[in-house]
């Protein structure tokens, strides 16, 4: 009798448990426009954050274009390189800006034409990062000269 009270008040922990991270999983996807609709829904949600301070300046360099990212945080050094996502497409090539205070990833005029205005801008930090911070959408036409 003592063994299947135990049990009992083990599997009601973790049903209590289950559902208070999915209370916290459901509120943060509030927030990046994600809907969790069931606890197994939930678990497997790339929720990601918002760039705090950021800063999102697209130009024009030759034939090129230059994305350049900065946030008050900055971007110090990691044991992985930041990743830009936009849309679909990944770019690894950065050059860190002085402080470390925003980063700017070269795009190739090909790559620029294959994305398209609404695209989601994130940064993440290896490949399997859980939570991509993200810089808004691309806007082409805010393109600086």
């Amino acid at each position: 009798m003592i063994e299947t009270s135990i049990a009992v008040s083990w599997q009601d922990a973790m049903t209590t448990l289950r559902r208070s991270v999915f209370a916290g999983v459901a509120l943060l996807c509030l927030s990046c426009g994600q809907k969790a609709s069931t606890p197994d829904e939930a678990e497997t949600i790339n929720v990601g954050r918002q760039a705090v301070g950021a800063n999102v300046v697209l130009r024009k360099a030759g034939t090129d274009y230059e994305l350049e990212l900065s946030r008050s945080s900055g971007f110090p050094p990691r044991a992985f390189d930041p990743l830009l996502r936009i849309g679909d497409q990944v770019f690894r090539r950065y050059q860190p800006m002085a402080g470390y205070l925003g980063i700017v990833f070269p795009i190739s005029s090909a790559d620029f034409a294959a994305l398209d205005d609404g695209d989601l801008i994130t940064i993440s930090y290896g490949k399997s990062d859980p939570a991509p911070e993200s810089f808004g959408v691309l806007n082409k036409a805010a393109v600086v000269p």
